[in-house]
């Protein structure tokens, strides 16, 4: 993976001094770009590599992290268990923030908050990992009701009374 990211890089900027478009500013762009795309692979695999962990945890314990401490310490032994060296925090992505999980019906989301650490902006990054093939079945804790719902039991109750009104046809002339 790392041999394609240097190889990506250098055919990027090869193409662009032998095509005459080499400015200082244009390297310094395609440089920015190609540092964006490198941190957003290498956060997509932590997080894959995370998404693993909490799914075998999960085929184990039937039960899945609930907060932020469980899923550093559900990381860190998995890490010590494959014989990994552990040091730091090893719950943050490259930018300091600590990794989020959201729930679905279907499995759940290993979320970042990305390069300006603030949850829900466009640099946000998510890796969803499909747990229905092992009994996954939505922890109850986290359903909420849904904006449809609500209005579904907004209109079972009326506010007001409405009288019937007759309709008369038209006469057709």
């Amino acid at each position: 993976m790392r041999v394609k990211r240097l190889f990506l890089r250098v055919m990027l900027l090869g193409a662009m001094i032998v095509g005459g478009y080499a400015t200082l500013g244009s390297l310094d762009m395609a440089a920015d770009v190609l540092r964006k795309v490198d941190f957003e692979i290498s956060v997509k695999m932590d997080m894959q590599r995370i998404a693993r962990f909490i799914m075998m945890d999960y085929i184990d314990t039937n039960r899945l992290p609930r907060s932020v401490e469980e899923l550093v310490g559900l990381i860190r032994s998995h890490l010590e268990a494959d014989g990994r060296a552990v040091s730091g925090d090893v719950g943050k992505d490259m930018w300091g923030t600590y990794y989020r999980l959201s729930f679905e019906e279907r499995g759940f989301n290993v979320l970042s908050a990305g390069a300006d650490k603030k949850w829900r902006t466009q640099d946000d990054v998510a890796f969803f990992q499909n747990l229905s093939g092992v009994g996954y079945q939505k922890p109850a804790t986290q359903t909420r009701k849904s904006s449809s719902d609500k209005r579904e039991s907004r209109r079972r109750t009326p506010t007001r009374t409405i009288k019937p009104r007759t309709i008369r046809p038209k006469r057709i002339r």
